[in-house]
């Protein structure tokens, strides 16, 4: 049986890479000590780029592996073709958006939701459980949400010859599009989120938010 490592610590990835590789005997194992590798900066134009930059990158930690890696699902494993469905966040909305040709039916998630229950939908949040909360109390998240608002500049400076965006694209979005301080009307997207993924059984228990003022 022969065996490939997975540039991944997703067990979801894992899980599916081994699946597709069974019916070939292929034996499938994340890249040992994945998480203390030092991250592969995805700054290719295209998900193929992506995955091989990414392939190339972790190989260099384990000599005589063959390394796999991939960028928006398995793609063409197996001869599927052209994946059915993609969910890009972040960066990868502005440098991997695939064309509409391909995929004619895009949609914004956030205008999506708002259009549906005229609240905000939040994408991203510093969350812990219960007992962790004294111990994140430690940190000062204040602090650092002012230090990276005083150096917005030089986080423009740096992304814009990375991405697709002008400076004053990335000005904005630093300083309109993030929000630092999440207001009752987030409060009430992030409550109607939680009580629907209940309702459809995506999450065992409903449980209140709670919010930790910096």
């Amino acid at each position: 049986m022969g065996r490939i490592l997975i540039a991944t610590s997703n067990p979801g990835k894992l899980r599916d890479f081994a699946g597709a590789a069974s019916a070939q005997e292929i034996e499938v194992e994340p890249v040992p000590n994945f998480s203390s590798i030092p991250t592969v900066v995805e700054d290719g134009s295209t998900f193929e780029a992506n995955a091989r930059k990414k392939a190339e990158g972790y190989s260099r930690y384990v000599p005589g592996e063959i390394v796999v890696a991939d960028d928006s699902g398995l793609g063409f494993l197996g001869g599927a073709g052209l994946i059915g469905a993609l969910l890009l966040i972040g960066v990868k909305v502005v440098n991997a958006s695939p064309n509409q040709q391909e995929y004619p039916h895009q949609l914004d998630l956030g205008e999506e939701w708002h259009t549906l229950t005229r609240l905000p939908f939040v994408f991203a949040m510093w969350m812990m459980r219960d007992n962790d909360k004294a111990r994140a109390q430690r940190f000062d998240f204040a602090s650092a949400r002012d230090e990276g608002l005083a150096r917005a500049e030089e986080i423009v400076a740096f992304y814009e010859p990375l991405l697709r965006l002008s400076r004053e694209e990335l000005r904005s979005y630093l300083t309109e599009n993030i929000s630092f301080s999440p207001d009752e009307e987030m409060r009430a997207g992030m409550d109607l989120y939680f009580k629907l993924a209940h309702k459809y059984r995506l999450i065992p228990d409903l449980k209140p938010l709670k919010t930790i003022e910096a």
